[in-house]
């Protein structure tokens, strides 16, 4: 590449006819500006092709010009892209971001859902967490957030059942045969059979805490007379819906036609929670075949 000479650039003022000297010099020039000025466009060029657009040196400068605008013009990013305040290109201008700083979130769990906003979060946010978020503090068939309760209710009074009331809620537990029965009647539970290999039993259907209790009483009586003697069974059992023989603590009678009052069941023993189930059936060698009815009252804990 030719060099660049210094000029002769006092003509008007110091005139002289040209040498060959300097027309060498002026020649020289020329042709130093001609190679200088491919160079820099090759440059140019290289920067537009770096930036994904395709560009040539045989291209014009008014077709480089044209390139360089349309640049940032397959950018997809939006204002709300770009944090508040920044400053970006795209589609040829120069844009400002939207995009609001919500910094370090921090959200406390509550009973509903909540939404997290939009926008930039610096990585130091949270959701709040808590020491009594464990089973031992959640009632049992709850759950919160994932965390399953085994916290059984303690009857806040010492009545279970009275007259129709549930202090607790009761359902049918195990029952058997054709004509078996467990009916929540407005002032009674009613245990119906129907022969003697059928058996009726209601339950408590969470456990009871019989921590501290000494005793359960039951209040029923039979609805009908019948010669044979079938058996009412008042019991506290880690299992729901077990048979008249799986039992922790267990009280039975043989269920006469009389008003029985006060069959008790020493769970004195016992400490914890515990299912109350009442069962009754022809177990123990009852042979009778009409339909047999008892009626329960209450059901009550005494300490």
């Amino acid at each position: 590449m030719a060099e660049w000479q210094t000029p002769k650039t006092d003509w008007a003022i110091n005139p002289k006819n040209p040498t060959a000297e300097d027309f060498n010099r002026i020649e020289g020039n020329i042709d130093f500006l001609k190679q200088d000025i491919e160079t820099k466009k090759g440059a140019i060029v290289n920067a537009i092709n770096d930036m994904n657009q395709t560009a040539d040196i045989t291209n014009t400068y008014d077709e480089l010009a044209n390139k360089i605008r349309v640049i940032s013009s397959d950018a997809n990013v939006a204002v709300g892209d770009v944090l508040s305040g920044k400053t970006f290109y795209q589609g040829g201008l120069k844009r400002t971001g939207t995009m609001p700083n919500r910094g370090a979130a921090v959200i406390t769990p509550s009973t509903t859902d909540q939404v997290i906003a939009a926008g930039y979060h610096n990585g130091n946010g949270y959701v709040k967490g808590d020491a009594n978020l464990v089973s031992s503090n959640i009632l049992s068939g709850k759950e919160i957030f994932g965390v399953s309760g085994n916290v059984f209710p303690r009857v806040s009074e010492p009545r279970l059942y009275v007259d129709g009331t549930e202090y607790v809620s009761f359902v049918k537990g195990m029952c058997s045969g054709r004509y078996w029965g467990a009916f929540k009647e407005s002032n009674r539970i009613a245990l119906t059979i129907r022969n003697s290999s059928e058996i009726a039993t209601i339950v408590t259907d969470t456990r009871v805490d019989l921590t501290n209790v000494r005793y359960i009483v039951v209040d029923l009586s039979p609805a009908n007379r019948w010669d044979e003697d079938y058996i009412f069974c008042l019991i506290a059992s880690t299992n729901k819906m077990g048979s008249p023989d799986v039992y922790n603590a267990k009280a039975s009678i043989a269920v006469e036609n009389a008003y029985i009052k006060g069959l008790l069941l020493n769970v004195s023993n016992l400490s914890g929670n515990y299912y109350i189930r009442c069962s009754y059936g022809g177990y123990e060698g009852a042979t009778g075949s009409s339909s047999y009815y008892v009626y329960i009252y209450k059901l009550i804990l005494v300490s």
